[in-house]
């Protein structure tokens, strides 16, 4: 194991090592965090639409959003890379 080798190996020890220490001083604060969010899973054509929080409607709405605009981009996309 050359040197790069063992730096490596210290460098990816350390990175986890402050994430946990991270995750560790939040714990206690954990329960008085508020979490907001949502996601867009796609299984084949069909997708998944996940919203949780308070204002997970204004984010199911903007992802509904960014689908659309992302279908049309690439229905434009591929309509002027024929012409």
């Amino acid at each position: 194991m050359n040197l790069a080798d063992k730096f490596a190996l210290l460098l990816i020890i350390a990175g986890v090592s402050i994430i946990i220490l991270g995750i560790a001083l939040t714990l206690p604060n954990f329960q008085q965090i508020s979490v907001t969010g949502g996601a867009v899973i796609f299984i084949g054509p069909i997708p998944i639409f996940l919203g949780w929080g308070a204002p997970s409607e204004i984010i199911f709405l903007l992802i509904l959003l960014m689908l659309v605009l992302t279908v049309m981009g690439f229905f434009l996309f591929r309509s002027a890379r024929r012409s």
